[in-house]
């Protein structure tokens, strides 16, 4: 099963991302600013990384620089969103 680690300091997308990906059969893990991201991907290695961009503590452009600049996890692909309202913008590289 696939692991995919979700960032993210909204509760409410935290808990609908999470419905949506268990019922797509993947293994969802859920925290809730860049700090905790950092600390839990060497715990869980996940397959794929969706974060947002504005979190508290540490927001999604450092903990990517952070991810970036560690060979162990430099590697995991990641999905930016930003949502502005209802509107959310995607950014989506293997390795950007």
């Amino acid at each position: 099963m696939y692991k995919i680690l979700v960032a993210d300091d909204e509760e409410d997308f935290l808990k609908a991302i999470s419905i949506r990906l268990k019922n797509a059969g993947f293994d969802d893990i859920l925290v809730r600013d860049g700090k905790e991201l950092i600390d839990k991907v060497s715990q869980v290695k996940p397959d794929l990384i969706v974060l947002d961009i504005m979190m508290p503590n540490m927001d999604g452009f450092e903990a990517t620089r952070v991810l970036k600049s560690d060979a162990k996890t430099s590697d995991i692909p990641r999905s930016e969103e930003r949502r502005v309202g209802k509107e959310c913008r995607s950014r989506w590289s293997p390795y950007h």
